[in-house]
């Protein structure tokens, strides 16, 4: 059986031993922001996308739906790139307008006939 004693000081030791691993893997205090590691985006739920983009949950489940944003699954649920759904509804709103025509004098057709042209 073990003793409160020998309990104790085998903690001690489990604990000194994760802080030495901590500390070797952990860069040095002298490292600049670019070595360490890089990180991904931040995930956002659907009522911080809904929030972010100033809509509702339900207006984010119908978009979903429809698949006109991206979505990254996490077990059950999804995650959002707040990033690459503004892309994505940017990329449709370009498409939804009409492009532009600009008028020249060729392109215009005179429907009546001159004044005195019979």
């Amino acid at each position: 059986m073990i003793t409160p004693n020998e309990r104790c000081s085998r903690v001690a030791k489990l604990l000194a031993e994760l802080v030495d691993l901590l500390n070797s893997t952990a860069p040095p205090s002298n490292a600049s922001p670019s070595d360490a590691p890089a990180t991904g985006p931040a995930l956002l739920t659907k009522q911080t996308l809904a929030a972010a983009l100033s809509t509702s949950t339900a207006t984010i489940d119908r978009l979903v739906r429809d698949g006109r944003i991206p979505f990254v699954r996490l077990g059950d649920s999804r995650r959002f790139d707040l990033a690459d759904v503004r892309a994505a509804l940017d990329v449709e709103r370009a498409e939804r307008v009409a492009p532009r025509i600009e008028r020249t004098d060729d392109a215009v057709r005179l429907l009546s006939r001159p004044r005195g042209v019979k």
